[in-house]
């Protein structure tokens, strides 16, 4: 079983770590010891030998003139007997003369020449006031014979001996018995009592300690419970979504290619139980990751945020089949594609909880067995979900006091309270209700929530230039098959040059993409990939293909993937999302480009320009545009309303492309010109007819 990294501890002695500790200190002391007082002795000495040269040179200078006088009358003998003289004397320095041509051509003059161990020449040119030179004057001697500077240095020695010496007496006990009196003592003792062994050296004079201790000991216990319990959670957890990642991809196969096909198969009670096993299958992986997130989520009761709706109704639809498997219900979900990529802001826990409380009544109202319908369909900017239940319906004389009153009809027990309370949020989230209901056909309860802009993390469709390449990756062969037979249908139909690669692990796509081009190329990764110990994520970081990838992942609801993933800048695909996300192929050379935020008008040109044999390229999204518009050519005409929605304005839009080179831009818009300044660089203010 794996646990989380913040409980592997480093199994090293206290007391080792302790001395370890405490005499890497003591090394550095001695050290920064030695590094001073090796620093002041070399001033010291270097002061010394400063005040010699001075000397030195004083002395020369005054046998300087003396020495002129000799040479020029030719009696140098004269200058070796006085320097012969001066050496007589109880000195340390010995002079002699020489002829400044015996000197080799880089010997240096008035400074130290330094000879080994601790011997030295000093050269003092003697020269008259024009320059000429009559000999130099060569001074020997030896530090080990000035008595001032070698007792200066053996001071310095002897009293960084007894400074360390001091620092060892000091400092040593820190390494031995502090350690082993305040630390190593009382942890064995309490280590004993946490193996409830009997302490005899325990006195009356340290009671203190003692309570101490066993209050350490009594929080040590609680918090042992708490990993063994937070283990048993990971390891749960782990489980559960391992699990889970592994039937969705067989699942997701059975509901693109089984469930489609399931009208061929004649009979239909056959034809039902495939379809009850294949939901069963997805009720167990909900309902494991409906678990699994549970554990994940953190105050959600005050957290109103974008949600993607389809998934929390399959989610629901799952708890609600394995809740009431014991009644003959049959629950259905069905889901438009154009709703499937549709987000509300609503808050999570209410939803749910106003739904179940909705589907509840739809099975309290239902005596023997029936059937609880549930559609998602979206029409224009709301999303309308539809609950149908074939149970004894409610009279139109009693429906009005149990919306108003919490009534409650046909309940053993029970105040109605559940349906007033999923009206209050219902409306909290600026939405509406109906409800339809006739005695012994059934209720029909519909809600219709103003649809929002999809959350960050959510990749909504996939728009891919014509010379575009698709490279997938993923551990499952099922999930390749379903892209396989999602791409085979959708660019069967249109003109392209894209080629769609499968990668099955991540050492085969990285060592692809490092010997090719992948400049022009997106890329749909899986998050986990088993048996490897990387995951998807690690593989975009180290490619650098952020803005060219989605996260194909049945854990796009883990908080911690969805701030991994944001920090990676990297949108998610849920994995059930697979077989309806949108695959639009651009043509990268059409006859012209229109831009509306109209889905209808979008549809209107396409249609007109497949009349009149033209080729289009629609974009209801204009940042669906502006990330691949580097593609289009920019004579390629430019049809772009002026209203793009989200306070995004055509002609800002325009100025820009014009900027970047584009030269045909029209201004396609239900205004009249005069409403419009003059824009140089639109071409001309048009409507929104097709042009074809």
């Amino acid at each position: 079983m794996m646990e989380p990294d913040f409980y592997k501890i480093k199994n090293i002695a206290l007391s080792k770590q302790i001395k370890r500790a405490i005499g890497n200190r003591i090394a550095t002391c001695f050290l920064l010891s030695m590094i001073v007082v090796s620093v002041l002795t070399a001033y010291d000495i270097s002061s010394g030998l400063k005040q010699l040269e001075k000397n030195i040179e004083a002395q020369c200078n005054s046998l300087e003139s003396f020495a002129i006088s000799q040479v020029l009358i030719n009696n140098e003998n004269a200058i070796n007997f006085k320097l012969n003289a001066i050496n007589q004397n109880p000195h340390l320095l010995k002079f002699t003369w020489g002829s400044y041509q015996t000197l080799q051509k880089k010997t240096p003059t008035n400074k130290f020449i330094w000879h080994f161990p601790l011997s030295w020449t000093y050269i003092f040119p003697v020269n008259n006031a024009a320059g000429t030179n009559f000999g130099v004057f060569i001074v020997r001697g030896s530090l080990l014979y000035d008595h001032v500077l070698l007792s200066e240095l053996v001071t310095k020695v002897i009293f960084l001996f007894l400074f360390l010496m001091m620092l060892y007496i000091v400092l040593s006990p820190l390494g031995k018995k502090i350690p082993q009196q305040l630390f190593v003592e009382p942890i064995d003792h309490l280590l004993s009592l946490l193996r409830n062994e009997k302490n005899d050296s325990a006195t009356n004079n340290d009671v203190s300690t003692s309570l101490e201790i066993i209050e350490i000991k009594e929080k040590i216990n609680s918090l042992l419970q708490e990993r063994e319990e937070l283990s048993r959670k990971f390891a749960f957890n782990q489980i559960a979504t391992q699990v889970a990642h592994d039937i969705r991809s067989p699942l997701a196969v059975l509901d693109s290619m089984v469930i489609k096909d399931i009208a061929t198969i004649p009979d239909d009670q056959q034809r039902n139980i495939v379809r009850n096993a294949i939901n069963r299958i997805n009720d167990i992986a909900n309902n494991l990751l409906t678990q699994y997130k549970e554990s994940q989520i953190v105050s959600a009761n005050s957290i109103t945020a974008a949600e993607h709706i389809s998934s929390l109704l399959n989610s629901l639809m799952s708890e609600k089949r394995t809740q009431f498997a014991d009644k003959h219900i049959q629950f259905n979900l069905e889901i438009d594609n154009d709703a499937y990529a549709v987000f509300a802001k609503v808050n999570r826990a209410e939803f749910n909880r106003t739904l179940s409380n909705i589907i509840n009544n739809s099975v309290d109202a239902i005596t023997n067995a029936g059937k609880i319908d549930i559609l998602f369909t979206l029409q224009k900017n709301n999303l309308k979900i539809s609950i149908i239940d074939t149970g004894k319906g409610i009279p139109a004389d009693i429906l009005p006091k149990i919306l108003n009153e919490g009534l409650s009809v046909g309940k053993k027990c029970g105040i109605g309270l559940g349906l007033s309370y999923a009206i209050k949020c219902i409306k909290s989230w600026g939405g509406q209700y109906y409800i339809q209901s006739q005695v012994n056909q059934g209720t029909h309860f519909e809600i219709i929530i103003p649809a929002t802009e999809p959350a960050e993390w959510f990749f909504p469709k996939l728009i891919l230039p014509s010379t575009y390449s698709v490279f997938i990756l993923d551990d499952d062969k099922l999930t390749h098959e379903i892209w396989r037979k999602r791409f085979n249908e959708c660019l069967s139909n249109c003109n392209h040059n894209i080629v769609v690669q499968h990668f099955y692990n991540p050492h085969d796509l990285i060592n692809h993409c490092q010997e090719n081009e992948i400049k022009n190329t997106c890329f749909l990764i899986d998050y986990e990939l088993i048996g490897q110990a990387v995951t998807g994520l690690d593989v975009i970081k180290q490619l650098a293909i952020n803005k060219q990838s989605a996260l194909v992942t049945s854990r796009y609801d883990d908080h911690v993937v969805k701030i991994l993933s944001q920090e990676a800048d990297v949108k998610i695909i849920p994995k059930g999302f697979t077989t309806n996300i949108p695959i639009h192929v651009i043509p990268t050379t059409p006859d012209l480009i229109f831009i509306d935020d109209s889905l209808l008008l979008t549809q209107a040109w396409q249609f007109s320009a497949e009349l009149s044999g033209r080729s289009i390229a629609t974009f209801t999204n204009v940042n669906d545009f502006l990330n691949i518009r580097q593609y289009f050519s920019f004579d390629v005409p430019v049809y772009i309303d002026s209203d793009l929605g989200k306070n995004i304005k055509g002609e800002d839009t325009a100025k820009m492309l014009f900027d970047e080179g584009f030269c045909n831009i029209y201004l396609a818009t239900g205004y009249m010109k005069n409403k419009f300044p003059d824009m140089y660089w639109i071409k001309d203010i048009v409507s929104k007819a097709p042009p074809f």
